[in-house]
């Protein structure tokens, strides 16, 4: 039941993470309007479904790279390295494909212009959630799970 338990937590803080900065990244491209909310779910999904198993597959990578190259840092230490690796790499393609919702690519300049806007506005964000979950929300889940 434990194992679950933390999975469903993880997964709905994963969750909220993503809505938020999905989020911030289409008011970013399209402002505050009237179908800002349906631009918003619909980013949402659609990163979920391309963003989930990509996610999946650079968390492994960047894991065992890190566990590679930093095996002499302490467990917090590789934990707060992976969550800037993965906050810089996932924001990366989260910018990348809720631009290519709200904008879509037929002005290839205005695209590149609003991903890269939508990026360094939204990064420092993505870089706090995530060092801020590698370092205080994980252990609590565990210890919360452990007791």
């Amino acid at each position: 039941m434990n194992k679950i338990l933390k999975k469903i937590l993880v997964t709905t803080i994963m969750l909220m993470v993503g809505c938020t900065v999905t989020g911030v990244i289409t008011y970013i491209n399209i402002g505050y309007s009237d179908n800002f909310i349906w631009q918003c779910l619909t980013s949402f999904f659609k990163n979920l479904l391309v963003m989930t198993p990509i996610g999946y597959v650079v968390m492994k990578a960047a894991n065992k790279m890190v566990h590679l190259c930093f095996s002499n840092q302490t467990q917090d230490r590789q934990n707060i390295l992976l969550g800037i690796i993965m906050a810089t790499l996932m924001q990366a393609f989260v910018a990348v494909n809720t631009t290519l919702n709200n904008i879509g690519f037929t002005d290839i300049q205005a695209f590149l212009s609003d991903c890269f806007a939508s990026y360094t506005v939204a990064l420092p964000m993505s870089l706090v959630l995530s060092t801020t979950m590698t370092r205080f929300v994980k252990p609590r889940i565990d210890a919360f799970l452990a007791s």
